[in-house]
């Protein structure tokens, strides 16, 4: 149950003392105060702290402005400039003295009515959340919600809420290894957003194929797929790592659904479109889609468009495809001919997302929701032999099938169901906000055989090189293996 805050903390020195109240979820009668109905805060920073992020619910609609909360942030002194404001959705104040390095001192919140003269009708529920000054690390997943104005949440692989940051809604994106992002926009059809490997808008693209749940996929080395649906005939777009629009094919239906490319072939994307219950293979050199190269053969499947991962490509392009069940849902994973190999089984659960572990493609994460009380479920398995190497349950903005009507509370309720949420993981480490990104190591190569190395080194010529370090010129004959002419 939330705590009840009497509003007596009207002035800075009658501040509620937030240290040891955080996460604070609590409610405050404001409607006997005198406009602007303003009270008080204060946190005293602790070492690692970074962030503090507020939300509070008034009695404003899209029809009925009325009250509405607006959080101010201040350092040391309550009669400051505030460094930080909002009066939509939740506010988030970074806490930096210098780029990853964590202010010292008081942050002073004042939370008061942003139309003055109005008073609230009923009482006010407040949530506050400090965020550490905490490094996230590779695979760690993260997910964005589809309404803008939500907040994006960050986890640890363990299943801590690490990061939460203000970050357009969308339906749907993905990453390339060196961690940059492509996300669509909740509020618009005609854009894109451009995010580097901290998760900053690099540039927004424009979009000209409009649809806001358009999917993304990505060749996760230099290049973004973006597929439009709604629109005839349907498109598939590339965009550079830069945001530059590139090649764009056309496909003959109305709903691309999900589309990948190979890592094998660079002629094939493999696509899911409306229709044709499976993936099937498109060519680029032709513009030819091929029949279902691997059909959704279960009853009831989930590749009906929720614009996310509804299959993952791997390196070798074997595939992990979602499967919805009345009770238990499942991961197919098949080979790269389209045979079948296992089923990893999310036992009560309806799934809706897919993603990758982060760079080593040996595991990959499962989200769903209860069938019981909507939580969402986190699962990593390992593709080898389907084992569970992290699984989490965490709380959502919806109740049985009924959404909140107000943004997600940042203290408890980080986003909603993974049916209209994207999910995608970490692939380099993300620093504290603002900090340099840790780069990935780099592809474990093992060379066998002799090969030349570069002048300057102290020999000539390695046998049986196993170092991926070395940068080797070419490879020579084994003089050791005897060779002869046909007819000697």
């Amino acid at each position: 149950m939330p705590v009840s805050i009497p509003p007596t903390n009207t002035t800075p020195a009658t501040a509620f003392v937030l240290n040891g109240q955080v996460p604070l979820d609590a409610t405050i009668d404001l409607r006997g105060l005198a406009p602007p109905q303003k009270v008080w805060f204060k946190y005293t920073l602790q070492s690692l702290d970074f962030a503090l992020a507020a939300y509070a619910t008034g009695n404003f609609t899209a029809t009925n402005i009325g009250f509405r909360p607006k959080f101010e942030f201040r350092l040391n002194d309550p009669l400051s400039t505030p460094y930080q404001s909002g009066d939509t959705w939740p506010v988030e104040a970074f806490l930096e003295a210098s780029v990853g390095t964590a202010q010292t001192g008081i942050i002073y919140v004042s939370l008061h009515n942003d139309y003055f003269g109005y008073t609230p009708d009923q009482i006010t529920s407040v949530y506050i959340q400090v965020n550490a000054n905490d490094t996230v690390p590779i695979g760690s997943p993260i997910v964005n919600n589809d309404i803008a104005g939500y907040p994006m949440t960050i986890i640890n692989p363990n299943g801590q809420p690490t990061q939460i940051r203000s970050f357009p809604g969308g339906e749907s994106a993905a990453n390339l290894e060196n961690g940059i992002s492509l996300w669509s926009d909740a509020g618009s059809n005609s854009i894109l957003h451009l995010c580097d490997a901290n998760l900053v808008l690099i540039t927004n693209i424009t979009w000209p194929r409009g649809h806001l749940r358009a999917p993304i996929s990505s060749n996760r080395i230099d290049t973004f797929y973006a597929g439009s649906r709604g629109t005839t005939p349907s498109k598939i777009t590339t965009i550079s790592q830069a945001g530059v629009l590139g090649t764009e094919w056309t496909i003959s239906t109305s709903n691309v659904y999900h589309a990948a490319p190979s890592w094998l072939d660079t002629d094939i994307i493999y696509v899911y479109v409306s229709g044709n219950y499976g993936i099937s293979k498109f060519h680029k050199s032709t513009s030819i889609l091929d029949a279902v190269f691997i059909s959704a053969t279960d009853p009831i499947y989930n590749l009906g468009g929720f614009y996310g991962n509804e299959f993952l490509v791997l390196p070798n392009d074997s595939f992990l495809m979602m499967f919805r069940g009345d009770t238990d849902s499942k991961v197919k994973l098949y080979n790269s001919s389209g045979v079948f190999q296992r089923d990893f089984i999310i036992p009560n659960a309806d799934i809706n997302r897919l993603s990758y572990d982060g760079i080593t493609y040996t595991s990959f994460w499962t989200w769903s929701f209860s069938m019981d009380d909507f939580d969402s479920i986190f699962i990593k398995f390992r593709i080898s032999d389907g084992a569970i190497l992290e699984q989490f349950t965490l709380t959502t903005t919806s109740s049985g099938n009924t959404f909140s009507s107000n943004p997600a509370n940042p203290a408890t309720e980080l986003f909603g169901v993974p049916e209209c949420c994207p999910m995608i993981t970490t692939t380099t480490s993300l620093p504290p906000y603002g900090g340099e990104p840790i780069p990935p190591e780099p592809p474990l190569i093992t060379y066998s055989g002799i090969y030349q190395i570069k002048r300057g080194k102290t020999q000539d010529t390695v046998y049986k090189v196993l170092s991926p370090q070395e940068k080797l010129d070419m490879k020579i004959p084994d003089p050791f293996i005897k060779t002869s002419l046909i007819g000697s």
